[in-house]
């Protein structure tokens, strides 16, 4: 659904998408996660990661705020342009805006995956950043 109702459908070369895969279920290995990035569109804007110790999805779950578990996964993240993320190990910065498809986020929190709001977040996010980084 993101590569389709988002990635396809807006061709700004300055999008990028970051693909974290992280161990959650059974068989969640580096080799199965290259294996389903592989079935994915070939796309130059997305970079695919493999969390195998979960600090990614430990810290953005803390950061967040996530029921249950606590662990960030299937979960949709916008950032400005030109985000800063600490270079160490620090929390991850807040996202803009995020969804999820985990059963156990309330949607006040953040709402489900939904690919057309997932594409219009991504372009009213874009047109501000450029804007302000001309003046």
């Amino acid at each position: 659904m993101v590569q389709k109702e988002a990635l396809a459908a807006l061709a700004d070369p300055e999008l990028r998408a970051y693909v974290v895969w992280t161990p959650i279920l059974d068989g969640d290995t580096a080799g199965a996660a290259r294996r389903a990035a592989a079935d994915l569109p070939a796309d130059p804007r997305v970079t695919h990661y493999w969390d195998d110790g979960r600090a990614l999805a430990n810290s953005l779950g803390a950061r967040l705020s996530l029921p249950g578990r606590g662990i960030a996964w299937d979960i949709y993240l916008v950032y400005p342009p030109r985000a800063a993320w600490p270079a160490t190990d620090d929390a991850p910065p807040p996202p803009a805006r995020w969804m999820s498809q985990l059963d156990d986020v309330p949607p006040a929190q953040a709402p489900q995956l939904d690919g057309p709001l997932l594409r219009r977040w991504l372009t009213e996010a874009a047109p501000q950043a450029r804007g302000a980084s001309r003046d």
